[in-house]
C-alpha cells in the first residue's frame, strides 16, 4: 500500500468478519502481519476466527468486538469499545453487508430497515468515527464493499442495487476529499462470491453458479489498496460488465436485469 501501516501501533478494524469475505480479508491481513479488530453479530464465529489466526501465528494481535453494525448506536460502540481499549484503528474495511432477493412489495418493514442500516448508515458511521484518526495521521486507509449491482437498477434487488450504488458513489467522492490528506478510501465492486450471502439472501444457486471464490476476491482488494484505485473489480469480466451497463440504454438494462432476477428465483 502506497501509505502502510504499522502492525505494531495501529490495527486493521473489519466489520462482517465472522464469515464471507470480511473473515477473507481477517485471514490475508494476518497472514501479513497486521493486528487486528474483528466485529460481527456472531461472537462465537468471531473467537473461532481468532483462536485460528492466532494458532497459526501466536505473536499477532487480534482482538474482537461483538456488535450489531445494524443496530442503534452499532457503530459507536464500536469506537467505544476500540477507545477504551486504546486500539487504534489505522485501516478500515466495510464488508459487513446484507441483502435480500425478493420483489420490493414482499419486503417486510424490518427487511428493508435491516438493509439500509447494515449497508448504508453502519457504514457511513463507523467511515466518519474512523477518519479523524487517519486523518492525523496522513495515512491509512479505507475500503469499502460495495458490487457490481451498485451500477444499475436491480429489480427484485432494489434496495440491496439502491445501498450498492450508494456505497460506490460515497467512496468516490471520500477518495477525492482524502487524497491530499494521505488517505486511501477505495470500493471494491464484485460480482457473485461463494459465501453465506447467497442463502441469507435467498437466492437460486443457479445465479452463483459462476461465482468467485473468497480468495479471489480479497486479492483484488488488495491490489485496489496497492494501486491506490478509487474504484476497483473483483474479475475483468465485472469490469467490462459494469461498462456495458453504463451505456446501455436505462430502460434495457433494468428489463435484462430484471429478466436476469427472475431465472435466479425472485418473484
Amino acid at each position: 500500500m502506497s501509505q502502510p501501516l504499522s502492525a505494531a501501533d495501529t490495527y486493521v478494524l473489519i466489520t462482517g468478519a465472522s464469515s464471507g469475505l470480511g473473515a477473507g480479508f481477517a485471514r490475508e491481513f494476518a497472514r501479513r502481519g497486521y493486528a487486528l479488530i474483528l466485529t460481527a453479530r456472531r461472537e462465537e464465529r468471531l473467537r473461532e476466527l481468532r483462536d485460528e489466526l492466532l494458532a497459526a501465528d501466536s505473536a499477532l494481535a487480534v482482538q474482537i468486538i461483538a456488535a450489531d453494525l445494524g443496530a442503534d448506536g452499532g457503530a459507536q460502540k464500536i469506537f467505544d469499545e476500540c477507545r477504551h481499549q486504546g486500539w487504534r484503528v489505522g485501516g478500515l474495511i466495510n464488508s459487513a453487508g446484507l441483502g435480500v432477493n425478493k420483489s420490493f412489495a414482499r419486503l417486510t418493514p424490518a427487511q428493508v430497515a435491516a438493509m439500509l442500516r447494515v449497508n448504508v448508515t453502519g457504514l457511513v458511521e463507523l467511515t466518519r468515527l474512523a477518519l479523524p484518526q487517519l486523518v492525523e495521521a496522513r495515512r491509512g486507509f479505507v475500503l469499502n464493499i460495495a458490487s457490481t449491482a451498485g451500477f444499475q437498477p436491480v429489480p427484485y434487488f432494489s434496495v440491496y442495487a439502491a445501498t450498492k450504488s450508494f456505497v460506490l458513489t460515497f467512496s468516490e467522492g471520500l477518495h477525492e476529499e482524502l487524497r491530499p490528506r494521505g488517505v486511501l478510501v477505495s470500493c471494491l465492486c464484485p460480482g457473485p462470491v461463494d459465501t453465506e450471502f447467497q442463502q441469507v439472501a435467498g437466492m437460486s444457486p443457479r445465479f452463483f453458479a459462476r461465482s468467485q471464490s473468497v480468495p479471489e476476491v480479497v486479492a483484488s482488494g488488495l491490489r485496489a489498496l496497492e494501486h491506490g484505485r478509487a474504484v476497483a473489480w473483483s474479475s475483468w469480466f465485472q469490469r467490462v460488465s459494469s461498462a456495458v451497463s453504463e451505456i446501455s440504454p436505462r430502460r434495457v438494462r433494468r428489463r435484462v436485469a430484471a429478466w436476469l432476477m427472475v431465472q435466479s428465483g425472485a418473484a
